[in-house]
């Protein structure tokens, strides 16, 4: 049109851009409206503008704080996916379009739509269907995409209140939780030892999150924020301490807080000192001049699950063997980029350090980090197996996998819930709540273990599965 050409001419598309990027999301969709050059403009060369109101409006979601996401690869598009079977994606406003490159005025609108479906779906959800529950799969296949609105459902309605519609939104709350754990653990194992042995703990109590810490919280990832604050502020004291103690300076040393820390097969510290530092956070009073609260073994109540979660450990101190291990192995790598390992013996998890290539098992010396970060030798290390009596042999003492690990721990949650479940007062099907708590939790966990879990390959079979309906949340 005669409007459309006055307009192109007039005013260079750049400046047009400077002037739209004070319109908020309404005026710009209606500035778009009104004319062709203004429709082409506002939707192929604004995409900063439209990130930026996207971002403001959603700061959470999967484009936003997927923490294993590769920088220029959304979260769908990695490791095991959640949008596998489109043919089994509900058009219940399930966000399934997932394009490398972003056009953020397609995401915003598609934001936008999927707010505007969350109350219909949460008000039409059958939380008694356990199978084919069509709008259970689009909510948890959208995921953290609507959390935020979920989150502003629960406060308006717990306010007014509506108990049915605020259990409801629980539920969904933490289905999300839990499908994102499991997405996290199954792209986790898929990379193998490239991934961090810190990071599988961080999906294992990822999924414990429940409505009320998310209702708390940013987002479904502040555990993995306070657990790298938490491991990068104890790697640093460790290094300020070697600076000091041993007049090291200018050194090759790593980023404490980063999460992509380069292995070394050296330290720029001597090995055994910065093993003598590490006792200043696992033996009680060894430095009486710092106020630390040292991590423990807790013998009194062994079989709490808490003592398995990583983020429960850092908050008390106290916790198993293997939760103790990875932490200390953690901060090791993070102060100097030397990994330790870790070795599964028979009932007893320690931390071996590395050994001369070729040395016999036998030289190798170990940090028992249940018993303040005691070090043992290798008959020490044969003692602990024989007080199980079970035969020793040489193998136990060499090196579990980063998966081993993390199914070592699932499987000691597993059994602690179990256990407890059998135990209480009633057996497990008298009614009782806490019961009926610990096997809601057992079930679904049961699908993190190798030998266990059924065949899951899509994301439509995992919600589908025993333990992930409605109910169990």
């Amino acid at each position: 049109t005669m409007a459309d050409k006055s307009i192109s001419h007039s005013v260079p598309n750049e400046v047009l851009v400077l002037i739209l990027k004070y319109l908020d999301a309404v005026s710009l969709t209606r500035t778009r409206s009104t004319c062709r050059v203004y429709r082409d403009i506002i939707t192929s060369s604004c995409n900063d503008i439209w990130k930026s109101l996207h971002d403001e409006k959603w700061p959470n979601g999967k484009r936003t704080h997927s923490r294993l996401r590769n920088e220029n690869t959304t979260w769908s598009r990695i490791g095991w996916m959640v949008n596998s079977t489109a043919e089994n994606s509900s058009d219940e406003g399930s966000s399934t379009d997932v394009a490398t490159e972003v056009n953020w005025h397609r995401e915003f609108m598609k934001r936008a739509r999927l707010d505007a479906s969350v109350f219909r779906r949460i008000m039409s959800l059958d939380i008694n269907r356990s199978t084919e529950n069509t709008i259970w799969f689009s909510l948890m296949q959208d995921g953290e995409d609507i959390i935020d609105k979920i989150k502003s459902i629960l406060f308006e309605h717990r306010q007014t209140p509506n108990p049915e519609l605020c259990r409801t939104c629980e539920m969904v709350l933490n289905g999300i939780a839990r499908c994102t754990a499991y997405q996290e653990w199954r792209y986790l194992n898929e990379m193998g030892r490239e991934a961090n042995i810190e990071d599988g703990a961080i999906a294992i109590a990822k999924f414990y999150q429940n409505h009320e810490k998310i209702m708390s919280s940013n987002n479904l990832h502040d555990i993995d924020r306070y657990t790298t604050e938490m491991l990068g502020n104890m790697a640093k004291i460790i290094q300020t301490r070697l600076e000091e103690r041993l007049g090291i300076e200018n050194v090759d040393k790593p980023n404490p807080w980063s999460t992509k820390n380069e292995r070394k097969t050296s330290s720029s510290y001597p090995l055994m000192e910065v093993i003598e530092e590490m006792k200043l956070f696992f033996e009680t009073g060894y430095y009486n001049d710092i106020s630390i609260n040292p991590f423990r073994g807790n013998e009194s109540d062994y079989y709490n699950h808490n003592n398995s979660l990583i983020d429960c450990v850092l908050q008390t101190s106290t916790g198993i063997p293997i939760t103790l291990a990875v932490i200390y192995t953690a901060v090791v790598r993070r102060a100097c980029g030397i990994e330790l390992d870790i070795i599964g013996l028979p009932g007893h998890i320690v931390v071996g350090l590395p050994h001369e290539p070729g040395a016999p098992d036998s030289q190798r010396v170990f940090v028992d980090t249940f018993h303040h970060g005691r070090i043992l030798s290798f008959e020490e290390a044969q003692n602990i197996v024989t007080r199980y009596n079970i035969m020793f042999r040489e193998e136990m003492v060499r090196p579990i996998s980063h998966q081993q690990v993390w199914q070592r721990m699932v499987r000691n949650l597993v059994q602690c819930h179990s256990m407890r479940a059998l135990t209480d007062e009633g057996g497990a099907n008298n009614g009782n709540e806490a019961v009926n708590r610990d096997w809601m939790v057992a079930v679904p966990l049961r699908f993190f273990l190798e030998d266990l879990a059924p065949n899951i390959s899509t994301f439509f079979q995992l919600v589908e599965a025993p333990g992930w309906c409605p109910r169990f949340c």
